[in-house]
């Protein structure tokens, strides 16, 4: 198949514009295109797929969706450095171009993660066409300084309306079927599996995306805030704040029930801008009875750093309601900056620019984490609680978290420990040197900000 797709011209649609049904074009803005590759955006994408499945309701058109990551990527960039990973993406964007069959629509939707759609593709080509792109993906090769950069890829593929009748269950479905493959080892193509497991699978998520909107349609989502002390003195000197999502009878709900879903639809970006909005306006509404100098912590999901105006709006916000940067951390996850480090580079540098501080949150848990304290203008790390709460059974977590200390003291970088719950805990971390630390022995996730101690 690859043969014969080659040696022809193909339309690719990368930064042009998208025809969908009845001859209308959709507009593919500048913005709406990935830097690296030129493919689209994961909104820009949206957007489209919703087109183009909606032109195929009308056209009884077949339309498949085919959805796969690079196994190791990570690994490239943390071996090779990442200009390496910059290349290779560039490489393979170009060479995609000569792959992929006429009418192909084509987005990076993560990191290492990207999604095809193939007006057309029936069902029984499905298969075929996922090992052809398997195979393609790991055959390509490209050699930067004389090194070869060969990765493999997992592939996961969905057709409608064979598979799915929404844009969103497409995709949930094709994501699925990606999930399988790597269950099944990687570099392997999978359709589909009709098994309940996937159905329940798709469901579940199906249910997820309809409270997602429904909560952000009835501003939902609110802010949580878990105090963090200083352990030398005791005191509340920071908030990390959290999301929840409140149910129509008051109750709220954790992140890892809506969270899942949020993320592979592009909305945890509108939740985040929400929650930050309602944490800073509280430090505003509460200046009169919390500390003057509180800190507020906030986390960033991968997603965000995507969005070019969030930088912009973040700032606008805190000028606006005469909050100093200052007080403002932002805490992002190695997962988080894996996905497109200079991007997140960018996004740092220009808040920090500013006045805002930034943490590392879970260190230790990946295996490239300390390579981001050279890499990011970092105000703290956060130990993950798997260290923390083992401190007082595990030396060696004693031992590893005492060379950190020693590491970011050297580098003005303050230490929190998260997940501490016993009075135990908190005399080793004095004794390691941590600066603070955070966990319910201090306060559990509470709607409203702390009032300091007489």
């Amino acid at each position: 198949m690859i043969s014969r797709w080659r040696g022809r011209r193909k339309q690719i649609v990368r930064t042009r514009f998208v025809k969908v049904k009845r001859g209308q074009a959709a507009p593919v803005t500048q913005q709406e295109t990935d830097p690296a590759t030129g493919f689209l955006t994961r909104p820009a994408f949206r957007r489209v797929l919703d087109q183009v499945v909606d032109s195929a309701h009308t056209t009884s058109q077949t339309v498949g969706l085919c959805v796969f990551d690079l196994d190791d990527f990570r690994v490239l960039n943390d071996t090779h450095g990442v200009a390496a990973g910059d290349s290779y993406l560039k490489g393979l964007a170009s060479t995609l171009v000569d792959f992929l069959p006429k009418g192909t629509v084509i987005s990076r939707i993560g990191g290492d993660e990207f999604a095809v759609v193939l007006p057309g593709l029936e069902p029984s080509r499905a298969k075929p066409f996922g090992d052809d792109m398997a195979r393609f993906l790991r055959d390509f090769a490209p050699t930067m300084d004389n090194r070869s950069l060969q990765l493999t890829a997992s592939v996961g593929i969905a057709v409608f309306p064979e598979h799915a009748l929404r844009a969103s269950d497409l995709l949930l479905a094709a994501e699925r079927a990606l999930d399988e493959a790597k269950e099944r080892g990687r570099a392997r193509a999978q359709v589909v599996d009709p098994l309940q497991k996937s159905r329940d699978r798709t469901g579940i998520l199906r249910n997820q995306l309809d409270r997602v909107r429904e909560a952000l349609a009835n501003d939902r989502f609110i802010p949580v805030y878990q105090p963090i002390v200083d352990i030398s003195s005791g005191r509340i000197v920071s908030v990390e704040t959290l999301c929840r999502l409140r149910e129509d009878d008051g109750r709220l709900v954790s992140p890892d029930q809506f969270m899942d879903a949020a993320e592979r639809f592009g909305f945890v970006t509108d939740i985040d801008r929400r929650i930050i909005a309602l944490a800073i306006e509280a430090l505003v509404v509460n200046k009169k009875r919390i500390a003057p100098d509180l800190e507020l912590s906030l986390n960033l999901s991968g997603l965000d750093f995507e969005d070019d105006s969030l930088v912009a709006d973040i700032s606008r916000l805190v000028r606006t309601k005469g909050i100093h940067p200052g007080r403002i951390t932002f805490e992002i996850t190695e997962t988080a900056a894996v996905r497109d480090l200079k991007r997140v580079q960018n996004f740092i540098a220009a808040l920090a620019a500013e006045g805002f501080r930034f943490a590392l949150d879970d260190f230790g848990i990946g295996f490239s984490s300390f390579r981001y304290l050279r890499e990011f203008p970092l105000g703290s790390v956060k130990f993950d609680q798997s260290y923390v709460r083992s401190l007082v059974t595990q030396e060696e977590n004693r031992i590893f978290v005492r060379g950190i200390v020693s590491i970011c003291k050297g580098l003005h970088i303050r230490t929190v420990a998260e997940g501490v719950e016993t009075h135990d805990v908190v005399k080793i971390l004095k004794e390691l040197g941590v600066n603070r630390a955070q966990g319910y022995l201090f306060g559990f996730p509470s709607p409203t900000l702390p009032m300091p101690k007489p």
